[in-house]
Formats: structure tokens, sequence, C-alpha cells
């Protein structure tokens, strides 16, 4: 970006990052932005789908409970 508040070089990546937990092997996809200044990373974001991973452990997505309107 040449100007405005984001204004400097941005670089992107994307990526699987894997690893074992209690004996699965799971892959997380990635997206990471980061902002260079003088050669070094001075702010970055980091972006995964939190639900799949949890979900791959085990772990349930339980919508909350409906309600009725009363009358």
């Amino acid at each position: 970006m040449k100007s405005g508040r984001l204004m400097g070089n941005w670089v992107a990546t994307w990526g699987e990052y894997t690893f074992t937990q209690d004996g699965k092997t799971l892959r997380a996809p990635f997206q990471m932005t980061a902002h260079v200044t003088k050669g070094k990373i001075d702010l970055d974001r980091f972006y995964f789908d939190n639900l799949s991973l949890t979900q791959a452990l085990g772990y349930k997505l339980t919508p909350p409970a409906t309600t009725v309107a009363a009358k």
C-alpha cells in the first residue's frame, strides 16, 4: 500500500500445520498476513479454522436451545 493507515510492505502466506495430539494426526489450514518494516515483521495476523480442529478432537457443537415467544 502506498498511502493511508495500512501503508507499507505486506506479505501473505498460506499453508497447512500438521500435528499429533492424543494419537490423532490433525491438519489445520492457515493463512498469515504480515506487515514488514526495515526487513522485520512488526505486525502479523494468523487465521485458522478452530471449529474443524475442535471437532477433529471429538468435541461437538451444540446449538443454543430455542425459545418459543409467549402469545
